[in-house]
């Protein structure tokens, strides 16, 4: 068990500059388009995940259901991301990305 203390003092010095990483406008792609690195992970998710829920999002990203759908939001506003009904079921919302989405992995080409 004492060998493990060791192990996560590091991962918690690290933690900051880590979670810099998700912060407004930290890379060319996020000043360009206005997003945020989590926002640009979650972009990322649905291109490789088409027609995937939010569920889906806030398993991958381990982050709340609510803080998904905000995260998402985001992105359906800036044209980034559409949400489509699924035509099994109705009460599912399911979620793809769009041209302008499409255009947010080409500028990181």
């Amino acid at each position: 068990m004492v060998s493990y203390v060791k192990e996560l003092m590091e991962i918690f010095q690290t933690l900051p500059q880590d979670m810099k990483k998700f912060s407004p406008n930290k890379t060319n792609v996020g000043n360009k388009f206005g997003i945020t690195g989590v926002q640009l992970m979650t972009l990322h998710f649905i291109k490789h995940n088409d027609n995937c829920k939010t569920s889906d999002i806030a398993n991958f990203l381990s982050v709340s259901p609510p803080d998904t759908t905000r995260i998402v939001e985001t992105l359906v506003k800036k044209g980034f991301v559409e949400r489509i009904n699924d035509e099994k079921d109705r009460r599912i919302i399911r979620l793809r990305t769009t041209r302008n989405g499409k255009k947010v992995f080409e500028a990181l080409k």
